[in-house]
């Protein structure tokens, strides 16, 4: 398949051209606004011309065979023209219509089907259906729906932009406004039948004038894909920042129902994403404006995760600390230099701080305003400058002078990487904006949008992809090589439950430490255990058809000797054999009473496309209340084991709360690094793991309790 046919086209048929006002006459306009137009062509077997422009009848009397097709006929037209056009040698196409799989008929399946098989055959790159297109602006290409009086493409040969893919035409369309300067290829993926979002990005990530990804997610369908162009991304420090629609049930309903894609778990997405130090955003503005202020950057990142912020008036100023303290922006102390140099240009009455109320005055002094963002910049505890002013209609001589001297000063590369923070949402004047963009100083939102995009940023300039495992434990049967006949058998498989002391000793070979243990089966082996085990100890029923042992009545705690011993043990049985008569009960497990400061779950859960992911968190009986838990992809290090901790409520006591001494965190990540083992060398037969509780103390964690669920 080659994706150059369909992101970089040197010529384009359009079947279908129309000059009606609507989607296809859009497509039909936009398609000779590139920079190919020459060798853009049209087909109606009803027109001879339209627009003015030569209309075939067919495919076969085309002076040349193009690298795509534009296909904006009806959903029962698209397998007849896909196959034409693959014999002819067309690689690539892009099918606009609907009636695909998110109707969910059989007729729409079915068509599904069809289309997707005679692009398999012919190895056409297709993106859709269901979709808008794909608009190049680095190389002046348009195979899109969007009407052409809308599209900004960039003018500077040279310049490098935001690659921008979605699930929904209608949010890739809401990215390409008028006097856009930094985009670079905007994709509407739709249904996503060969090409999907996961193969645009992975094109991006290889993309070197592309500076950074948007992607707007509603499903995954090729986990590896995805994979590859994540790590591709983390290595080359290109920013990726995603909103991922389907948080909520009826969310995920709708984005299933939209793409005819899997919503996929939003929790599990959002920590691979993590894992690769891509941005998760909550909502369009937000993932708008982070992404162009990472587009507009270019690569020109602070080198500390800190921000010197520079404001006009003392209420933005105390907006900006109060904002700042937030969402978690560091904003230190200037250093002694930086507060004499700025004491020698702002009002007496002005206080060198940082952030500074620098007041309205002084941005009307140019020499003054380059010695102060001068100074800043020199400070060797700030990584940004944030400078807040207004950039909005009608602009004031501060604006003007501000934008003056930040632009110049970046040119000769006299100041830090700059942000501007306007304190209103309204109107941008060009006249200021324009010359700020071009010199790689972004305007961000205004308020909330505007300190929530640094934050990400902060935490891209933070993220280290040295110290992260690179790679994610997918199943087979979950990989874009896995066959049909794969796929279909890793559905069929049924979960069976390990019983404890199983559970325990597979977890044992891995390192895993698990109290000291005997399983009783007959009257014989209780007479012995309870002679010979230390006291207290706990007993508990080892069955794999009984799960919840607390319910059945399969637990005696604080055991104190061999008469209580014996008692525990039948009167678990009887319980047991009540409770679930059918069970199997292999017998009852003797175990030393285990003790520690803090009980901690540590379980594995399985997503059938990313496999297996750690959770770890409060444990004990308070574990589903509180629901303070962390989630991660397997495998992982110690290092990443531990920032799971640290995101913790609990991690506090971890550390040593009011004078307790500090838990051993070092034995628990290596628990949870075995863990993780275990779950990477089954991750095609996994399905869940339970340790709850794991002890942990000053010296050591032990897991008291396990379950291992298998599928076979």
């Amino acid at each position: 398949m080659d994706m150059k046919k369909l992101m970089r086209p040197a010529s384009l048929v359009v079947i279908g051209a129309s000059d009606k006002a609507g989607m296809v006459g859009g497509a039909t306009k936009s398609s000779i606004k590139g920079a190919n137009s020459d060798h853009v062509y049209y087909i109606n077997p009803k027109r001879d011309e339209v627009n003015g422009r030569k209309c075939y009848h067919a495919l076969s009397e085309l002076p040349e065979v193009p690298d795509c097709m534009l296909l904006c006929t009806p959903a029962h037209t698209i397998a007849g023209y896909l196959e034409e056009g693959g014999k002819m040698g067309i690689g690539a196409a892009v099918v606009l219509a609907s009636g695909f799989s998110e109707e969910r008929t059989e007729q729409a399946q079915a068509l599904s089907e069809e289309v997707k098989a005679i692009c398999l055959k012919y190895d056409i790159a297709l993106c859709g259906p269901n979709c808008i297109g794909i608009v190049n602006g680095i190389d002046n290409v348009c195979v899109t729906a969007n009407n052409d009086d809308t599209m900004s493409l960039l003018q500077d040969d040279n310049r490098r932009g935001l690659g921008i893919v979605a699930q929904s035409g209608y949010i890739s369309s809401g990215f390409n406004y008028p006097d856009c300067d930094f985009l670079a290829f905007i994709v509407s993926a739709g249904n996503s039948i060969i090409c999907g979002l996961e193969d645009y990005m992975l094109y991006f990530a290889k993309e070197p004038r592309i500076n950074a990804i948007a992607a707007y997610v509603e499903g995954i369908k090729k986990p590896d894909v995805l994979e590859e162009a994540l790590k591709i991304a983390a290595e080359n420090r290109k920013p990726v920042i995603v909103l991922k629609a389907g948080s909520s049930q009826k969310g995920g309903f709708a984005a299933a129902s939209h793409t005819g894609s899997l919503a996929g778990n939003y929790r599990t997405i959002q920590s691979i994403f993590e894992k690769y130090g891509a941005i998760f955003t909550r909502n369009l503005q937000e993932l708008t404006s982070t992404a162009r202020m990472f587009a507009v950057l270019d690569g020109n990142f602070p080198k500390k995760a800190t921000m010197g912020g520079v404001n006009f008036s003392g209420g933005e100023n105390t907006l900006c600390a109060d904002t700042s303290e937030r969402v978690g922006i560091s904003l230190p102390d200037f250093a002694g230099k930086t507060i004499e140099t700025i004491k020698t240009v702002v009002p007496p009455f002005a206080t060198a701080a940082n952030p500074l109320d620098a007041t309205t005055t002084l941005f009307r002094e140019k020499e003054k305003v380059e010695t102060l963002f001068r100074c800043v910049s020199e400070d060797p505890a700030i990584g940004l400058m944030a400078v807040g002013t207004d950039v909005g209609i009608p602009s004031e001589v501060k604006d003007y002078t501000c934008a003056e001297v930040l632009t110049e000063m970046r040119g000769r590369n006299e100041i830090l990487p700059t942000v501007i923070i306007p304190s209103f949402e309204k109107p941008r004047n060009p006249e200021v904006r324009i010359p700020l963009e071009k010199a790689g100083i972004p305007v961000l939102s205004a308020g909330i949008y505007a300190y929530d995009a640094i934050r990400h940023l902060m935490d891209f300039v933070n993220y280290d992809y040295t110290k992260v495992t690179s790679e994610l434990a997918i199943p087979d049967a979950a990989k874009t090589t896995a066959s049909k006949e794969e796929r279909e058998a890793a559905k069929q498989k049924e979960k069976h439950a390990l019983s404890e002391a199983e559970s325990k000793e597979a977890l044992a070979k891995e390192g895993v430490p698990v109290p000291k243990q005997v399983l009783i089966k007959t009257d014989a082996d209780l007479a012995e255990a309870v002679q010979n085990f230390s006291y207290p100890c706990v007993m508990k029923i080892d069955s794999e058809d009984i799960p919840h042992k607390t319910e059945a009545g399969g637990v005696k705690l604080n055991i104190q000797n061999a008469g209580a011993a014996e008692e525990a043990y039948f009167d678990i049985l009887e319980s047991c054999k009540a409770y679930k008569p059918d069970a199997k009960l292999n017998g009852v497990m003797m175990q030393e009473m285990v003790k520690g400061e803090l009980e901690v779950l540590i379980g594995i859960t399985c997503d059938p496309l990313f496999g297996p992911f750690l959770l770890c968190g409060m444990g004990g009986i308070y574990a589903e209340m509180f629901k303070d838990t962390a989630l991660y992809p397997c495998p992982l290090n110690k290092e990443e084991a531990l920032n799971m901790l640290k995101s913790l409520k609990i991690w506090p006591m971890f550390q040593g709360w009011r004078g307790a001494a500090p838990l051993d965190t070092d034995a628990l990540t290596n628990l949870m690094v075995s863990v993780s083992n275990y779950a990477v060398k089954h991750k095609n037969d996994l399905a869940e793991l339970d340790l709850n509780p794991v002890f942990v103390s000053d010296n050591g964690v032990c897991a008291a309790d396990a379950l291992i669920v298998l599928k076979q």
